[in-house]
């Protein structure tokens, strides 16, 4: 079968394919998802280096990443070649439009993974992102707790942030900021706060990255404020069971006892969407200058 999305034709192949089996929810469904959900977040995504998570046989076989683009892509998918940090380069993908969305999803692209710097000035991030990864996939209320004291000592410095929920176990908390740092800069800010929620809840938390060595404990992890690292774009589905979405939230939502990393799934989110205001909209408005930090 084929879309007309734009003004591209493109060619939708084994629409009827199940991509997750214990849902029955078949390919078209997800490029349909993506379709619906493009005029929220590519604003998310434009500019910004895309890795694709592939599931060509369904969510139920392992995907793989693919940071370059593969050569067979229309040349209407915008492109950026950047240096990658063993030498050499790399051609990213740029999803600028519903159409280059779309495509990527009939590409089996699930879960687009996107840097924390746009292409123009790839070392200077615009956000900062906390990811808080619990021990017990199930534990959902050490992640909210957590994520909680967090934004207490980020209010002490009076810093906007940002709470998303990634659809699979925890949540990413995000500072949005003013692209005049360098990523060494972000990543020494973000474990010097790492550092001072394991301080004050040393039981429960952990910036120890080797999991042998976590003891149940949930990660705090940092590690993705680098150069070419990614995080999972809000709104992206996740391979998982229900197909959960990576969505963006209020901290008032977060306070839900209700409310866990998968609540929102492709079946529920657009009667959220409806519902809320989207707590992201100004996102770019809301970029912080990171000031000293003796407050903490």
């Amino acid at each position: 079968m084929q879309l007309k999305i734009g003004d591209k034709i493109i060619q939708v192949n084994n629409p009827d394919k199940i991509i997750y089996p214990d849902d029955k929810i078949t390919k078209l469904q997800v490029i349909q998802y993506y379709e619906r959900i493009a005029s929220l977040m590519l604003a998310y995504l434009k500019d910004r280096p895309l890795t694709m998570h592939r599931f060509p046989d369904g969510i139920s076989v392992e995907g793989f990443f693919q940071k370059e683009i593969p050569e067979y892509f229309p040349s209407w998918v915008e492109r950026v070649k950047l240096e990658n940090k063993t030498g050499g380069d790399t051609t990213y993908l740029l999803c600028q439009n519903k159409e280059t969305l779309v495509y990527i999803a009939e590409q089996a692209c699930i879960t687009p993974h996107i840097w924390l710097a746009r292409y123009d000035k790839p070392n200077h991030p615009d956000k900062i992102v906390f990811d808080l990864d619990p021990a017990n996939p199930e534990d959902f209320e050490t992640v909210r707790e957590t994520a909680l004291q967090l934004k207490e000592v980020l209010d002490r410095l009076e810093l906007t942030s940002l709470v998303m929920t990634t659809g699979s176990k925890g949540v990413h908390v995000i500072i949005p900021i003013q692209r005049e740092y360098t990523f060494e800069q972000t990543r020494q800010f973000a474990q010097i706060i790492a550092k001072k929620i394991v301080k004050n809840n040393p039981e429960k938390t952990t910036i120890e990255q080797r999991k042998n060595k976590r003891t149940g404990k949930l990660f705090i992890d940092t590690t993705r404020n680098a150069y070419a690292q990614t995080s999972v774009a809000p709104y992206a589905l996740r391979a998982k069971k229900t197909a959960p979405v990576a969505t963006p939230i209020t901290w008032q939502q977060l306070e839900n006892k209700n409310l866990n990393a998968k609540t929102y799934n492709i079946k529920n989110i657009f009667n959220h969407i409806e519902k809320t205001q989207n707590p992201w909209k100004n996102i770019t408005e809301q970029a912080n200058i990171i000031k000293a930090i003796e407050k903490i």
